[in-house]
């Protein structure tokens, strides 16, 4: 009976299955994306070797220590016999005869390329037509492979901001040639690198210098050895650590268990998230539930000829249930194959644009089993507990109220018995919602919470559960009232009332419908909202306002690094300061010159103390030796006190000192300049810190077109550019899911209503009449659902946003003006236009 009903009746038949397998799809291919992602699945494992066996890093020392520390096979050796001071430079080293006979050795790993731009980017070194690194590297969008010493590859966001003419101008007044692009934001996963120079480049062969305060760069190769047994793999392995050498064995993950390797490192599991997706997928799951018994609600009525006929015939009232339940579970499998399918065939043809869309490429999915059984099942399970919905009340009605096309409704009490739990239930719902709204609030004030719990949020989550749970048990009751209030006036609305009363069951699962869509569109405003609003937390770092963060490595061009970002970002100023190692080599580790509260002193430049605001006066003295302090109390009597070793141990030291006011005094608020941190036997380290000027402020967008200059700029400051527009968006595209979901219902309901239509054609209503009147109904459920999804949207929306921390709401003004006007006129549209038109009428003679 199941099967036959669902067969006469297929394009309902087909949207309902299409409803349920739309989540099965999702979750498929959202949690396939997911495990392919993982560190330790088969795709990041081609990711990162690629066809090569290995991968060596040599190390700067002449012996190492190499542990396999994770399923990854990530090695880190540690030096052996030294201080960490280098002993060798590892370009040096000749790694071919270490390993074992007709193995071959590619160069890769990465190199600094120096800019005239005055900043400095890191190209992967590799051979990318090289078979050793097929699948590491994305395929290029034009041009080819760069091979001769002075060739590059870039992104093409690199070549439209700097390399516009074809080439890629160096600090050395040299440049390199592009010869390739890439339309991807970088190369490979594993290597967010925008450039790509061939082993061959002269900067991999530039020449070198070791030092006892810089580390020379590790060396990197990939390797193709022969075939190689477990034992021979991890000989192999501990000899070339013999050699100062790190080996990330391929094999060592393949065959986990014959090497004992470590299991997957414990990923630490942030409670709050873990909530927050908790009460996501389940709400998710509530809005399948909601939305499919709608549906099946809906459509119930038609059946109600064959009920009718079965209860004649001697059907039991659980003969009704069971037949409504196997049409759960036909379409629930239908839907399970159809989604499982159609997540096959995204993943299948949509590798490119997945890929595209999480900057990888994807060769081989991660596909668990086990998950995949669970969602198949959960989608058959939601399509039965959907039907179970409808199915529920068919024990009350009769075989001539089924033939009849009526439900049961009985004395109002007994319509409305399920008011007052209803009431109850949503009462509860509005206090815990406001209660974890309250506690989620204070426990995530970024102010006083330093270790948040998720519970807050879980009973926010509850809440907003069970108003969506009494919402529905007082549906009935509101759709009565409703229809009483509003049932007067024009014509056509007093008939669309009247039929929307009537028919209430219809109507309920209408109503239901379309409000826990609108809920679900009112939550994603106040997310979209929430991240818009988002204001930057206060850092410890204390940035003076309207100041960058600028990575400044060694060798940089301070002038071309100022004219790059004065053009690039409008900064007005770029200061920089170093810190300072003990003169001598005694240690490679840098022993940092401190204040007497164990805070590092800044070696600054003349450049630092005007950007930073200091008087003539101040800078006269300091370059006579005075240090100056931008921090009151450090200073006394005009000499403050500063260690060479450390805060405690370290040598004491009392230096003249002029006390001064700057914004820009940070945590570290003792300066002094390069010949007094000599004459304390303290030298600058090679690397610089630096301080941007940039008025109004450094936006992700600067912060993203200063990383194609080479310039690693960042400030506490720096937002996404999140306006209005991308609320407006955000809010479109939920309405846009909740057209979706509301032109289904409303259509189907208008479907279900042509005998309705057909005595209102009978009694010579013309056409117009008829559209109206189907505007009308679909405009009553529009207005009383989107009404109840916007108030539980709203509630839920203020609780739970509540998590971001911040002071305030963040509310969805726009979004929620849009749902308000959107869902009730989408409803009329669609009611006018799929207003029945082609109708039979049906005679009964006697």
């Amino acid at each position: 009976m199941a099967r036959r009903d669902l067969r006469a009746h297929p394009l309902r038949t087909l949207a309902t299955t299409i409803v349920v397998a739309i989540p099965v799809l999702v979750a498929l291919v959202v949690s396939t994306v997911v495990a392919t992602d993982d560190w330790y699945s088969e795709n990041s494992l081609a990711q990162r070797y690629g066809p090569a066996d290995a991968e060596l890093q040599v190390t700067p020392w002449d012996r190492a220590q190499v542990d396999v520390v994770d399923a990854g096979g990530a090695v880190y050796p540690n030096p052996v016999g030294t201080d960490g001071r280098p002993t060798r430079d590892p370009a040096d080293v000749d790694v071919l005869p270490l390993l074992p006979p007709g193995s071959r050795v590619v160069r890769s790993g990465t190199v600094a390329v120096p800019l005239a731009s005055g900043g400095t980017m890191t190209a992967v070194v590799a051979a990318i037509d090289d078979p050793l690194f097929a699948g590491r590297f994305d395929d290029l969008t034009s041009g080819r492979a760069p091979r001769a010493p002075d060739e590059v590859a870039v992104t093409e966001l690199v070549r439209d901001e700097v390399g516009r003419d074809g080439t890629l101008e160096l600090q050395d007044g040299t440049s390199l040639t592009i010869v390739g692009t890439t339309a991807r934001a970088s190369f490979g996963r594993y290597d967010q690198s925008l450039l790509v120079v061939p082993p061959s480049s002269r900067l991999v062969e530039r020449p070198r210098e070791v030092g006892p305060a810089e580390s020379p760069d590790w060396v990197s190769y990939v390797v193709d050895l022969p075939d190689l047994s477990v034992a021979e793999g991890q000989a192999l392995q501990q000899d070339l650590a013999r050699a100062g050498i790190g080996a990330r064995m391929r094999d060592s993950v393949e065959r986990a268990g014959a090497w004992g390797t470590p299991g997957a490192l414990p990923e630490a599991v942030d409670p709050v998230a873990a909530a927050v997706g908790a009460l996501v997928v389940g709400l998710g799951l509530l809005v399948v539930v909601v939305v499919v018994g709608a549906v099946f609600a809906v459509g119930a009525r038609r059946q109600g000829r064959v009920l009718g006929l079965m209860m004649a015939a001697g059907a039991t009232a659980a003969d009704l249930r069971r037949t409504l339940l196997a049409q759960g579970v036909c379409i629930g499998t239908a839907a399970a194959a159809l989604g499982g399918l159609g997540a096959w065939a995204v993943l299948d043809r949509g590798r490119g644009p997945l890929g595209e869309l999480r900057s990888t490429t994807y060769s081989d999915w991660s596909v668990s089993v086990l998950g995949v059984v669970t969602t198949l099942l959960l989608g058959v399970l939601s399509a039965v507990v959907a039907a179970a919905i409808p199915a529920w009340g068919v024990g009350r009605l009769t075989a001539a109220q089924a033939l009849g096309g009526h439900v049961a409704t009985g004395p109002r009490a007994a319509r409305h018995r399920l008011r007052t739990p209803g009431l109850w239930i949503v009462g509860l719902g509005a206090l815990l919602t406001a209660a974890g709204g309250l506690w989620t609030a204070s426990a995530f004030d970024v102010r006083t919470a330093s270790n948040p719990t998720p519970v807050p949020v879980l009973v926010a989550g509850l809440g907003v559960t069970l108003l969506v749970i009494g919402t529905g048990l007082l549906a009935p009751w509101l759709v009565a009232v409703a229809g009483r209030v509003t049932g007067r006036g024009w014509l056509p609305w007093r008939l669309a009332a009247r039929d929307a009363t009537r028919h209430r069951g219809r109507t309920v699962a209408s109503v239901l419908a379309v409000g826990i869509a609108t809920t679900t569109a009112a939550l994603v405003g106040f997310g979209l909202e929430a991240r818009a609003d988002q204001p930057v937390a206060e850092s410890r770092s204390l940035t003076p306002v309207d100041v960058a963060d600028v990575v400044v490595t060694p060798g940089s061009d301070l002038d071309d690094m100022r004219q790059t970002m004065s053009t690039v970002v409008g900064a007005t100023s770029l200061a920089t300061w170093r810190y300072g190692v003990l003169d001598g080599g005694r240690t490679y580790r840098p022993t940092y010159l401190v204040d007497r509260t164990g805070t590092s002193v800044r070696i600054v430049d003349d450049a630092y103390l005007r950007a930073a605001g200091v008087d003539d006066a101040a800078r006269a003295r300091f370059a006579d030796g005075a240090a100056v302090v931008a921090a009151p109390g450090l200073a006394r009597d005009d000499e403050v006190v500063v260690r060479v070793g450390g805060p405690r141990k370290g040598e004491r030291h009392t230096l003249d000192a002029v006390t001064v006011e700057s914004s820009w005094a940070g945590y570290e608020p003792v300066w002094v300049s390069g010949p007094t941190a000599r004459a304390l036997g303290v030298v600058p380290e090679p690397s610089y810190a630096g301080w941007a000027v940039v008025p109004g402020g450094l936006t992700t967008a600067d912060q993203d077109r200063l990383r194609l200059h080479g310039i690693d700029a960042y400030s506490d400051s720096a937002v996404d550019d999140v306006n209005g527009r991308t609320v407006l968006v955000g809010a479109l595209g939920a309405l846009g899911i909740t057209a979706l979901v509301v032109g289904l219902v409303v259509a189907l309901a208008a479907s279900e209503s042509r005998d309705d239509v057909a005595t209102l054609t009978a009694v010579g209503a013309p056409p117009w009449l008829r559209r109206t009147v189907s505007a009308g109904h679909a405009l009553f459920v529009g207005g009383l659902g989107g009404g109840l999804g916007l108030l539980v949207g709203t509630a839920g929306g203020v609780a739970v946003v509540q998590v971001i921390g911040t002071p305030g709401t963040s509310v969805p003004w726009t979004a929620l003006g849009l749902l308000a006007l959107g869902v009730p006129l989408l409803c009329a549209v669609v009611g006018w236009l799929v207003a029945p038109s082609r109708l039979t009428l049906t005679r009964r003679a006697g």
